[in-house]
């Protein structure tokens, strides 16, 4: 019997890649499985590729790829129970979204529970030696081997978010440096946006024209914002506001809740202003101190972007308090970015902007 040494390696190669990607996309935070399904189809297209120029038929070990995710699941993405000590202070509210909170009255209950959320001052009093302990039920819950984590850890982990009290302290910002990251993402960000105003042109010419014939000039608004290092360009969006600010009906609202309004942006990627995942630019005039948080320098870091973590996690921000909430998604980008953040943040992206084109026909539905 022969055995085909290309296929053993395409094989094996398989296994590992396909291993190697779900444990980095199971490390995202809020993931989930269809998102996880997606990315992990995506990622097999360079697998494709190479699989192609060898001669090999690659349907087999894109269903072994897609099998590892499965068969791994429950192994990086198991459905843990969390405990808290008490409803007291930062963790009052006990249920995060999907993450539901137990509060452990006693040490009996930590037998319901596979972590203990705590807040960073509740460890106040613990040596190394965890001889000495401020709470019976931490010991109970070390010799019960139950994991102790605190509650920015928590929240990092299970809703990419940087809780911000007051000032951020320097454990809160790695300020990832991440460079050849950075420098591959520029030029692959560039090349994405190149393609896609090609593809796009027909629909940027379409926009331009309509705007141009109900509203006339100037179709384009252009407005000073603040970029990495601080420094100041011009964004670009098609109009969408009358000259007293208030909002074109019809056309305006609809690019507006498209999004379509953002795609003259592509021309900042382009020049270098801007990225395609980023924080977003803020307006010069809503970064001084008394309208932006005290570290809203952090967002500087790097490059602004079209979409970012904080965009498809929260809502636009209209108050100083929103903008700090913001801040807590964008330091964790910061402090994460990577191609695998970057991709999830693109299938979130492509999804809101698919539900906002679904909307009319969901809502002429239900008038039926």
């Amino acid at each position: 019997m022969v055995v085909d040494t290309n296929l053993v390696l395409m094989a094996l190669g398989t296994i590992i890649y396909a291993a190697y990607f779900f444990k980095k996309l199971a490390g995202l935070a809020t993931i989930s499985s269809f998102e996880m399904v997606i990315l992990q189809a995506i990622f097999f297209l360079p697998m494709q590729l190479f699989g192609r120029l060898l001669g090999i038929e690659m349907l087999p070990f894109f269903l072994v790829h897609m099998a590892i995710g499965l068969i791994l699941f429950p192994v990086f993405l198991p459905r843990l129970k969390y405990g808290v000590l008490s409803r007291q202070g930062f963790l009052r509210l006990v249920g995060l979204g999907k993450m539901q909170g137990i509060v452990i009255e006693d040490e009996a209950g930590l037998k319901n529970i596979d972590v203990l959320v705590v807040d960073p001052g509740e460890f106040d009093g613990v040596n190394d030696n965890s001889k000495s302990l401020p709470d019976p039920r931490f010991k109970s819950a070390l010799k019960l081997g139950i994991s102790i984590e605190t509650a920015p850890e928590f929240l990092a982990r299970n809703y990419g978010f940087i809780e911000i009290k007051h000032h951020i302290t320097a454990s809160q910002v790695k300020l990832k440096k991440a460079r050849f990251f950075d420098i591959i993402k520029t030029w692959l960000e560039m090349t994405a946006s190149l393609i896609l105003l090609v593809f796009m042109s027909p629909v940027l010419g379409i926009i331009w024209c309509l705007i141009y014939w109900m509203h006339g000039s100037p179709v384009l608004f252009r407005q000073e914002r603040l970029g990495k290092r601080g420094q100041s360009f011009e964004i670009l969006k098609f109009r969408t506001m009358n000259d007293d600010g208030t909002n074109i009906r019809g056309l305006g609202e609809f690019l507006r809740q498209s999004h379509l309004d953002e795609l003259p942006q592509l021309f900042n990627v382009l020049s270098g202003d801007m990225a395609l995942i980023g924080p977003r630019p803020e307006w010069i005039y809503l970064t001084t101190p008394e309208l932006a948080p005290t570290d809203y320098w952090i967002r500087r870091t790097i490059k602004p972007g079209i979409s970012g973590w904080a965009q498809v996690n929260y809502r636009p921000s209209r108050s100083r308090y929103m903008r700090e909430k913001k801040l807590g998604y964008d330091i964790y980008y910061i402090n994460n970015r990577s191609i695998f953040l970057d991709s999830l943040i693109w299938v979130r992206t492509v999804a809101s902007v698919l539900r906002l084109f679904m909307l009319p026909i969901q809502r002429e539905k239900h008038r039926k």
